[in-house]
C-alpha cells in the first residue's frame, strides 16, 4: 500500500472533520434539548476521530490507522458525501438499542418528557402523572433517560440493526468498497465512542472492546448476507435509495431537511 502524502492526509482529515461538523449542525438545527445535546456529542466525536487519525488516540495493536486514512482518502476522492458517511458510521456503531437517529426522530416528544413536572401543564397539582405521561416521565430532569427509551428498545431492533448494516454495506459498495471497509470504519467509530464523555445519560456509550468482535469483516459479511437472504426484496429498494442519495446528497432525509430516518 502506498503511503499518503502529508497534504493528502491533511485534506482527508479536513474532509471527514467537515462531515462531523455538518452532521452536528443539522442534528441541532431544529432546536430543543435533545437535538442540542446530540449536536454537542457529534462534535466531540469528530474531535476524537481526528485525534485517532492524527495518532494521538490509542488503538488496538491489530488496527492499522494508515489503512483507515487510505480508505477515507479514496472515499473523499470518489466524492462520497462525508456527512452521510458520518451518520452511517454512528448509526451502525451504536451499543445501545436506541441510536442517535432514533433520538432525532423522536426529539420533540422526548424533550417534553425531560421537562420538569411544573412545565407539563398539569391542571391539578395533585395529579402526579398527568394524562398520557408515564410515571417515568414525572419529575424527569434534563440529564435522565427519557421515559420511553425502554419502549423504543423493544421495537424490532435486531432486524432494524441488520438493516442498518445492510444499507451501509450497499452504500460503500457504490464506491467499490466491501466488508473490510465497513469493518474499518465501524471499528474506528466504536473506539472513538468508547472514550468520548457523554453529554447526557441517554447518550452514554456502554461499549466494550469485546463487542468489536462483531465488527470483523467476516461477522459483518455474515450479518449482511443473512439479512438479504431473509429480505431479498430490500436490496433493490436500498440500491435505488442510495442512487438517489448520491445523485443529490442534500435530499438525505434522516439529517438533511427533516428528521425522518431511512427506516422509520
Amino acid at each position: 500500500m502506498d503511503w499518503l502524502t502529508e497534504d493528502e492526509v491533511s485534506t482527508t482529515r479536513q474532509w471527514i472533520a467537515a462531515g462531523f461538523k455538518r452532521y452536528a449542525e443539522v442534528c441541532g438545527a431544529l432546536g430543543g434539548q435533545i437535538r442540542n445535546n446530540i449536536r454537542q456529542q457529534v462534535l466531540a466525536y469528530g474531535t476524537s476521530f481526528d485525534g485517532l487519525l492524527a495518532g494521538i488516540i490509542d488503538v488496538p495493536d491489530d488496527y492499522d490507522v494508515e489503512t483507515l486514512k487510505r480508505l477515507l482518502f479514496e472515499l473523499k476522492t470518489a466524492d462520497c458525501p462525508a456527512a452521510v458517511l458520518v451518520e452511517l458510521t454512528l448509526l451502525c456503531s451504536s451499543a445501545y438499542k436506541v441510536t442517535i437517529v432514533d433520538l432525532l426522530w423522536r426529539a420533540e416528544m422526548l424533550d417534553d418528557g425531560l421537562k420538569p413536572r411544573e412545565r407539563l401543564g398539569f391542571a391539578d397539582p395533585a395529579n402526579k402523572r398527568g394524562k398520557g405521561i408515564s410515571r417515568r416521565a414525572v419529575g424527569a430532569t434534563r440529564t435522565e433517560i427519557p421515559w420511553d427509551i425502554e419502549a423504543m428498545q423493544k421495537t424490532g431492533y435486531a432486524t432494524l440493526s441488520s438493516e442498518h448494516f445492510a444499507y451501509f454495506y450497499l452504500f460503500l459498495d457504490a464506491f467499490k468498497k466491501g466488508h473490510d471497509a465497513l469493518s474499518y470504519l465501524l471499528t474506528a467509530t466504536r473506539i472513538v465512542r468508547e472514550i468520548v464523555p457523554a453529554v447526557s445519560t441517554y447518550l452514554v456509550f456502554p461499549g466494550a472492546a469485546a463487542e468489536r468482535d462483531g465488527l470483523s469483516p467476516g461477522a459483518l459479511q455474515r450479518k449482511v448476507l443473512r439479512y438479504f437472504d431473509e429480505n431479498p426484496s430490500q436490496r433493490a429498494s436500498m440500491e435505488s435509495s442510495i442512487r438517489a442519495l448520491l445523485a443529490d446528497p442534500a435530499s438525505h432525509r434522516s439529517v438533511f431537511g427533516d428528521p425522518e430516518t431511512f427506516f422509520g
